[in-house]
């Protein structure tokens, strides 16, 4: 579970979309490691973090200094990257993941043991919103010439 150090990915704290991205993908990777090993609360808690820094790489793309930019509310962040995530299958899984960020990390009242459906289940969402995240990192909007062109495949910046 080797980690680069944030410094070699952000300079003084502020980190761009895609260091939010290589350092989420880093989070997917513990958090693997962690569920193939039994370790269910670090591994749920590796899968919010995944889910919560590939959704600031998406708001800071389409709003860069945000507020929620600094929020772990997973689902606040995609409702402030597209509001329709209030009611929608992606916020109630972003909503789900959200709940390990909080009950997992101390000892007390909302503490929560994780079992290994439980941590299935926050692996398959980190799944499908990976998915989710990847098809709206690929779609870029290109600014050229004050016309805002959408490109939806990456591939397709060879031909630029």
């Amino acid at each position: 579970m080797g980690r680069r150090c944030l410094q070699e990915l952000g300079k003084k704290g502020e980190l761009s979309m895609s260091d939010y991205r290589s350092i989420a993908q880093l989070d997917l990777e513990d958090a693997e490691f962690c569920f193939a090993n039994g370790r269910y609360r670090l591994a749920v808690f590796h899968f919010q973090q995944f889910a919560e820094k590939s959704a600031k790489a998406l708001l800071e793309k389409k709003d860069p200094g945000h507020k929620q930019l600094k929020s772990h509310v997973v689902e606040s962040i995609l409702e402030a990257y597209d509001e329709t995530h209030a009611t929608s299958e992606i916020g109630d899984k972003a909503r789900y993941l959200t709940g390990f960020y909080f009950n997992t990390r101390y000892p007390g009242d909302n503490y929560t043991k994780i079992s290994e459906a439980r941590a299935k289940r926050a692996k398959q969402f980190s799944a499908d919103l990976d998915v989710y995240f990847k098809a709206e990192l690929d779609a870029l909007t290109i600014i050229s010439n004050g016309t805002t062109l959408k490109i939806d495949s990456l591939p397709l910046l060879d031909l630029l």
